[in-house]
């Protein structure tokens, strides 16, 4: 009894029929041929390039003290004196 059988086959710069052709060459049966994924191949030695050499670290900046750029508070006597409510403990939580 006949079986069909599914392969996947990864070439590199072939065509469909040129499979075809080397299946069929063999005494191969092919039911289809299906194209799933292509990428191109970057040739390393295309981009290759000339080892860095290392950069020259400059030397870091002296630390700088902090500045705020709000106003200082100002504090007043009264200010000072004034006091909070608190809240009372006869309410309850909405």
């Amino acid at each position: 009894m006949a079986k069909k059988i599914n392969f996947v086959v990864k070439v590199t710069d072939a065509k469909l029929l040129d499979i075809k052709k080397a299946l069929e060459a063999k005494n191969i049966k092919l039911d289809s041929i299906i194209e799933v994924y292509k990428e191109e191949i970057v040739d390393p030695s295309a981009t290759a390039k000339a080892p860095e050499q290392p950069k020259a670290v400059a030397a870091a900046p002296a630390a700088q003290p902090a500045v705020s750029s709000s106003p200082p508070l100002k504090i007043s006597p009264d200010s000072a004196k004034k006091e909070v409510p608190k809240p009372s403990s006869d309410s309850s939580p909405a």
